[in-house]
């Protein structure tokens, strides 16, 4: 089933554990002039993505590591461009009208749905194009963008933590795994790293006005709090470390780090929510100009 909100006429936020989120963008294809894809990991939905492209009449160019990737009308850029802090595990589907930006693992999908021209006309001007990592554009935009990336990808993480360290009783209420609580270390660790860009894109907004607004709107105290949960050598990473098969070991530290994975859970989805609140405000200041 695929979760959708409505934010405006242009934008919408997805979001599914067993479909794939993006389909209204796939329906747009083979009607399309320009179409762009960034995806990374040979994944089965990738994979037929990526051989979908063979029958499309569209300039198609492509961000990729999949190296399957044939076509006349094919372009490959071989570099991300780091404007955006976009990274493998973003996932970018755009024709010349409309665009989706998110992330996916597994058949986890989330992220947002837009025809917004800026943001369309953003990615493509300093994403797909050959040039240095030098950002040409407009700044209230290219945050947006990088917003809805983060919110994307932390989403994805919750849903992570959701499914490997809680379970659901028969009435449908979360409660703690502490038999057998599952979290990976590479999901730590991305937050780590994503909270230090998220800090330097504050530090380094050029607009007064934005950047007093967004340094207002998030909570300092529950960003550091849960940056220190990250870095923490504790029981939480431990068990992420843990090997599958050593069942002992893994109740053991699945009760010691049940602190810790609440915590995460906790701090993680305030953050969330709040870069969620600053698209939708984003969105609709764009929306009243």
């Amino acid at each position: 089933m695929i979760f959708e909100t409505n934010i405006s006429d242009y934008y919408k936020v997805v979001q599914s554990s067993d479909e794939c989120c993006y389909k209204y963008i796939l329906g747009k294809l083979q009607e399309a002039k320009e179409i762009y894809i960034m995806a990374f990991g040979k994944s089965q939905r990738n994979i037929q993505l990526m051989d979908s492209l063979k029958s499309l009449k569209g300039k198609i160019t492509v961000i990729s590591d999949i190296d399957t990737i044939k076509g006349e009308n094919i372009k490959r850029i071989n570099k991300i461009n780091s404007s955006f802090n976009l990274d493998k595990n973003s996932k970018i589907i755009m024709t010349e009208r409309a665009a989706f930006i998110g992330a996916e693992e597994g058949s986890f999908s989330t992220g947002f749905l837009t025809i917004d021209s800026d943001v369309v006309d953003e990615l493509r001007d300093n994403l797909f194009t050959e040039k240095e990592d030098i950002y040409k554009g407009y700044e209230f935009t290219k945050i947006e963008i990088i917003f809805m990336n983060y919110y994307s990808k932390i989403n994805r993480i919750i849903e992570d933590i959701i499914s490997g360290a809680f379970k659901e009783d028969e009435k449908g209420n979360g409660f703690y795994n502490s038999n057998d609580a599952h979290i990976k270390s590479d999901d730590i660790k991305w937050i780590h790293k994503t909270i230090d860009e998220f800090n330097i894109t504050l530090a380094n907004i050029k607009e007064v006005e934005l950047k007093k607004a967004l340094e207002d709107t998030f909570d300092k105290e529950n960003i550091s709090a849960l940056k220190e949960i990250c870095i923490s050598d504790g029981n939480m990473m431990k068990l992420a470390n843990l090997s599958l098969d050593d069942m002992e070991k893994r109740r053991e530290f699945s009760i010691k780090a049940e602190k810790e994975i609440t915590e995460l859970y906790d701090k993680l989805s305030i953050f969330n929510e709040e870069l969620y609140g600053v698209v939708e405000q984003m969105i609709d200041i764009k929306t009243r100009q």
